[in-house]
């Protein structure tokens, strides 16, 4: 794009326009090339990124491990590595050393190449309330202190936003939803992450779905999470069965593909309930693309049956979470937020990812 196309496009007097691209060309994250000239004066400037020079790594942390990637800035791993961890018999000092080394060696191998920024997918299960071990949630402003380069952090659902948006760049709305151990509740919205979205998740998951269900925790009637979580779908179904304690969720899944009569019916309910709250919170929040992973095909299928008989202001798409890495998701963060923290007018409205910040 030219000084004069970026200062139509933002909105910006065409002087400012051109400064905001040198600072991008500064930082290395675009570059300018010359183009012919409409009159007879010298070849002008247009400015694109500079995907070739930018690099980003991701990071996912888990209770069992680290995935650490280096990217370009379509998503492409360059380099892959990560380590198990112990976390009864490793410090937190082991930990994050490890980090350090790999970030160290990720930011040699990307050589003269610009390090955007690294994004960290971090496990809830590493963070208050959840951790029972020595807690992670300041991992970003540790690693900051040791290296000069935009570290931002979001729960694994949310981070994976950043994959669905892959196969959809003109969405700005992103919602994915995941009923496991917990309910997940992953928000993309403007292109970034908000800072409620753990508030967000919580009034999701105690979302009143069945008004003669039982008495929630959390004072209402018959929350969503008390229906579609793992451990309360394989409670209801062994409430009812007379199942052994050590009935799992795949156990489960395993009854419900076979054609059990009371799996499938809680199956149903599951779908049933786990759809109304999707559809009240995208509708609410003015979601764009909407996608719910599900550890159970008869659920995910019910979940498109809904969504096909109705008639809604987003797109539900059925995405494959198992082609997601998710420190890859958190790299395309990384590169996604940098650029647009660095300078939004430009990015935001001249990039092929769109967004408005």
């Amino acid at each position: 794009m030219t000084r004069t196309e970026i200062a139509e496009k933002a909105d910006l007097d065409i002087r400012t326009a051109a400064a905001y691209a040198e600072e991008l060309c500064r930082a290395g994250l675009a570059c300018a090339v010359k183009v012919p000239s409409t009159s007879k004066g010298r070849p002008g400037n247009a400015y694109k990124p500079d995907y070739e020079k930018v690099k980003s790594i991701g990071l996912a942390l888990t209770i069992n491990g680290v995935d650490a990637v280096l990217c370009d800035i379509r998503g492409n791993i360059l380099r892959r590595g990560g380590f198990s961890v112990n976390l009864e018999s490793e410090s937190k000092q082991t930990v994050i050393q490890k980090i350090l080394s790999i970030i160290t060696a990720y930011t040699a191998a990307a050589g003269e190449d610009k390090i955007a920024g690294i994004g960290v997918a971090l496990s809830r299960w590493l963070r208050p309330p959840l951790s029972v071990y020595d807690i992670f949630e300041d991992l970003a402003v540790i690693i900051n202190k040791h290296v000069d380069i935009p570290v931002f952090c979001g729960l694994p659902i949310s981070v994976d936003t950043y994959a669905v948006r892959r196969d959809y760049p003109s969405y700005e709305n992103i919602l994915v939803v995941h009923p496991g151990n917990v309910l997940e509740f992953g928000v993309q919205i403007e292109g970034d992450i908000p800072a409620d979205n753990r508030r967000m998740e919580y009034e999701f998951s105690h979302y009143p779905v069945d008004p003669e269900g039982e008495k929630c925790y959390c004072g209402k009637i018959g929350c969503l999470e008390n229906y579609v979580t793992a451990s309360a779908v394989v409670e209801r179904f062994r409430k009812h069965s007379g199942q052994a304690k050590t009935f799992s969720f795949s156990d489960f899944v395993d009854r419900v593909a076979a054609g059990d009569v009371v799996a499938t019916k809680i199956a149903r309910q599951m779908g049933t309930f786990l759809w109304q709250g999707v559809a009240e919170s995208a509708i609410r929040l003015k979601m764009r693309v909407v996608t719910v992973f599900t550890d159970c095909d008869y659920v995910s299928e019910l979940i498109m049956k809904l969504y096909s008989s109705g008639d809604y202001p987003f797109e539900c798409v059925a995405f494959d979470n198992k082609r997601i890495v998710t420190a890859v998701a958190a790299a395309e963060m990384a590169s996604f937020k940098t650029v647009i923290n660095y300078c939004p007018q430009i990015f935001c409205r001249s990039s092929p990812i769109k967004s408005t910040v």
